[in-house]
Formats: C-alpha cells, sequence, structure tokens
C-alpha cells in the first residue's frame, strides 16, 4: 500500500457546484445566499465572497466568554475540510458562514472556529480528565496521533522526503481540489516526521475471490473516496457487488436513504447482493432528504410520505447526526460496521487498492 493520499479528490469540488444547486432549490427561507437568478449566480456569488475574504480577514470583539481574535482564509478552508463530508447536515452552517462573511460578519465562523479547532477555555478540567492525564479520551483524545499512526505506518516512509518532492506533491493535490487541497497535503507531511514503523507490513497483492462476494457502496460525490475507483476494486474481488447512493458526502450514513438502508440490511442479514433496476448495471438509490431542504440536527425528521418503517428512519437520522460529534465511540462502531468480513461502505482511493475484506 502507497499511502500517498494522492487520489481522493477529483470529485471534491463538485460538491460547491451542489451547493449552487440545492440552495436555489431550498429557496429564501432554508439558505441566506438564494439569488433568483439560479444556482450559477449563487455559485459566482459564493466565488466573489471567497475572494474577498482571502484578502479582507474580519476582526472579532471579546465577550464575557471570549478574548478579541480574527477570522481568516485559512480558518474558512478549514470548514471546508470539514462540511464535505456531510453536507446534509452542515450545508446551512456552511451558507449562514458564507452569508456572514459577505456582510463583514466573522461571528458564525468565529464560534465553528472555537468549537472545532481550539481548545475550550470557558469550563475547569473534568475530575476524569484530570486523572486520566492530557491525552486521555477524557481530555479530548489523542489530536489525531492515532490516525496518523495508521497512514504513516500503512504507507511507505516519507522520513527522506525532501521539501522539493512534498512541493510538488503539494501542487499535484491542490490541482484536485481548489478547495481543501491544502488542507489534505497535510496529511503526508505529518508522515515526513512519523520514524514509528511496524514490525511487520504487508507488500502484496490486495486481490482475492473471497468465500462471500463484497459489497462496495459508494456515493455520486464522495469527497475524499470517490466512486469511480469502485470499478478499480471490483476488478480485483470476483463476483463483487455494487450500490450507488445519488447522493453527496462521505460514505452512506452522509445521508439518510431508506433504499439504501434496506439495501445494507439485506446484506448484511442475508448475504444477498443488491438487484439493479431493468436497464441498469448496478442498483441506484436516491436520498429522502436533500441539503437546505430544512433538514436540522435539532427537530425531529418526519418519517418520508410512503414509508412505514419507523425504526430504520430513526437509525438512519441518527447515525446522520452522530458521526463524527460522538466520536470516539460512534466512530468505533462505524469502523466495525465498514470492516465486516461482507462489505465495504466506502470506495477506498484507487492508489491504495485496499478494501475490508
Amino acid at each position: 500500500m502507497a499511502g500517498g493520499w494522492s487520489t481522493n479528490l477529483p470529485d471534491t469540488d463538485l460538491e460547491f457546484v451542489k451547493l449552487g444547486e440545492y440552495c436555489w432549490l431550498g429557496g429564501p427561507t432554508n439558505c441566506p445566499l438564494y439569488d433568483e437568478d439560479g444556482p450559477a449566480a449563487i455559485l459566482d456569488n459564493v466565488a466573489k465572497i471567497i475572494a474577498d475574504f482571502i484578502h479582507e480577514p474580519i476582526g472579532i470583539p471579546g465577550d464575557a466568554v471570549s478574548g478579541p481574535g480574527i477570522v481568516t482564509y485559512n480558518d474558512l478552508k478549514r470548514v471546508f475540510r470539514d462540511i464535505v463530508y456531510h453536507p446534509l447536515r452542515e450545508f446551512t452552517l456552511t451558507a449562514r458562514i458564507l452569508h456572514d462573511i459577505s456582510q463583514r460578519n466573522g461571528s458564525s465562523l468565529a464560534a465553528y472556529k472555537r468549537a472545532h479547532f481550539e481548545p475550550s477555555l470557558d469550563h475547569p478540567l473534568s475530575e476524569r480528565c484530570l486523572s486520566d492525564g492530557p491525552y486521555s479520551e477524557a481530555c479530548g483524545g489523542d489530536d489525531g496521533a492515532a490516525s496518523f499512526a495508521i497512514a504513516c505506518s500503512d504507507g511507505q516512509s516519507r522520513l527522506d522526503q525532501t521539501k522539493e518532492s512534498y512541493r510538488e506533491y503539494a501542487r499535484k493535490i491542490q490541482a484536485q481540489s481548489r478547495l481543501i487541497g491544502e488542507e489534505w497535503a497535510v496529511i503526508q507531511l505529518a508522515c515526513t516526521a512519523w520514524h514509528a514503523r511496524p514490525a511487520w507490513r504487508y507488500e502484496g497483492n490486495f486481490t482475492a475471490k473471497t468465500a462471500h462476494p463484497i459489497l462496495f457502496v459508494g456515493n455520486t460525490i464522495d469527497p475524499v473516496t470517490p466512486r469511480r475507483n469502485i470499478a478499480l476494486m471490483k476488478q480485483g474481488f470476483e463476483g463483487a457487488g455494487e450500490l450507488h447512493v445519488d447522493t453527496e458526502g462521505h460514505c452512506t450514513y452522509a445521508t439518510v436513504s431508506m433504499c439504501a438502508g434496506r439495501a445494507l440490511r439485506e446484506y448484511f442479514q442475508t448475504g444477498m447482493l443488491p438487484k439493479a433496476a431493468k436497464g441498469n448495471k448496478v442498483k441506484m438509490c436516491s436520498p429522502a432528504r436533500l441539503p437546505l431542504d430544512g433538514y436540522t440536527e435539532l427537530e425531529d425528521v418526519p418519517l418520508p410520505e410512503g414509508e412505514t418503517d419507523a425504526g430504520m428512519w430513526k437509525a438512519l437520522v441518527e447515525l446522520n447526526r452522530a458521526w463524527p460529534k460522538a466520536r470516539p465511540t460512534v466512530l468505533k462502531s462505524l469502523v466495525l460496521l465498514s470492516c465486516t468480513p461482507r462489505v465495504s461502505i466506502c470506495a477506498v482511493s484507487a492508489e491504495e487498492r485496499v478494501a475490508s475484506v
């Protein structure tokens, strides 16, 4: 496994094309960026907001909890890196942040920055944090060390990487995605200082005839594991099936789709691969809700018209809302789900050529 993280982002920026579409469909009530001239006008306005913000950061006054600060384009890029994973949940906030920036109001971006990227200083450390230690789960976890341990150890050593070769790599990644390319390139940068190596590293071929056919599941637009790689993965696993969810975001829990939920449940319980409709090569499922249609994390989401399986609907909504906020407990559950012997939930990077088997 190369561990290059270099073929992940060809579809990422398409999500912001969909932002314009969903904003227009959602209307002015659900999307503050709405423009009656249509999605193209909305995207033009977003591009102007971003271009202006690059050169004009916004100062934030202090309050009773936080001191004064400043929000910049770098902060906005980190938001983009997060929200492309789950647009159903986060496009509403994205539209609000961008609209506020257009009004020279950085409060919503500052609030996001404090909640996600800065340590919380408005309350004392918990008793458990004090007893378990600074890198414990009670104190906020290991700040990504476990992820780097896997990403850097699974791939080739980067200790001899030069500044010139990394610069060329970063340019390649930025060419794939203008929105999050710079943030994505940081993954490999961390590995240039990772000295630990695995005692044993598999370097063979990631292809096999499995005891039971694998099911690969991919979204139409996945920001980091593009669906086009499923075709390459299926070639290496005889009899593998495919489920296509016509939505955006990373993995099936980025949306809520009763069709996909039923197909996955059938596969887990019986091993049956989903059947494609007549005239189609693979089974395709549509989402039950769309970004900026009024879906929020704060209100009950009614069962779609014509559906009767309230238990499945509740599970789909709660899973969409939980990840990644409930880390690490929920994330561990998802890893167990995606690594069961029968199914791979996401199409991985073609370069990695690895699946959950």
